[in-house]
């Protein structure tokens, strides 16, 4: 996947990476996924993912979900929600994003 970002830009977006969403643990690339990618500097990101009962499995500063995030837990497999609330003082972007994965082990 090809990401471009103009530098003359000022504006500051996160994008949702469509091809994370299918998440393999027993691959050799397992140990972390990102899930979305932003032009600037975020000073603030919030990244949750739920399981289908809507119960909050783990929650992370990051764009990047690792594996050592879920401690002992690691989900089984199946779908997950996730969603991610990110803000850039920069110029005052308040963002949110949301998509679904799929983890598999």
């Amino acid at each position: 996947m090809v990401v471009s970002v103009s530098a003359q830009t000022e504006e500051c977006t996160c994008t949702k990476i469509e091809s994370a969403t299918t998440w393999n643990f027993n691959s050799e690339q397992a140990d972390s996924i990102v899930l979305a990618l932003c032009n600037c500097q975020m000073d603030s990101v919030q990244f949750k993912l739920y399981n289908r009962w809507g119960q909050k499995l783990v929650e992370v500063k990051s764009t990047t979900l690792k594996k050592e995030d879920f401690g002992e837990n690691l989900p089984t497999t199946g779908t997950y929600l996730w969603t991610m609330s990110c803000f850039s003082a920069q110029n005052g972007l308040k963002q949110s994003l949301s998509g679904t994965i799929t983890i598999m082990r």
